[in-house]
């Protein structure tokens, strides 16, 4: 997921330009181009292929940035718990293999 993220980064588009466009014309753009396949983009004006192309980047990169953020603070909340939390944790898992290893 970092991969593709840093892959959309490295094409430096200016995300400015996207706040030129209405967001509900934006989004329709980028839910176009999630919908058509390269050879219907290839039909395209050279304008409006470009519209497409950009607004389905600049969705994409926002919604890998957005689930890169959710699984680090997923990852990271078993760090961040309390003492508290971490002993009712342990005291499950403790029970868990306890009952697996000799039976209910």
């Amino acid at each position: 997921m970092i991969d593709r993220l840093q892959a959309i980064r490295e094409l430096a588009l200016d995300r400015r330009l996207a706040e030129r466009v209405p967001a509900l014309v934006f989004e329709r753009l980028a839910a176009e181009g999630r919908r058509m396949t390269a050879q219907h983009i290839r039909d395209l004006t050279t304008a409006r292929r470009h519209a497409v192309l950009f607004a389905t980047v600049v969705a994409l990169e926002t919604e890998l940035t957005d689930a890169t953020l959710f699984m680090f603070d997923k990852l990271m909340g078993h760090w961040r718990e309390g003492p508290k939390t971490r002993r009712r944790r342990v005291r499950r898992i403790r029970f868990a293999i306890c009952r697996s290893r000799f039976g209910p």
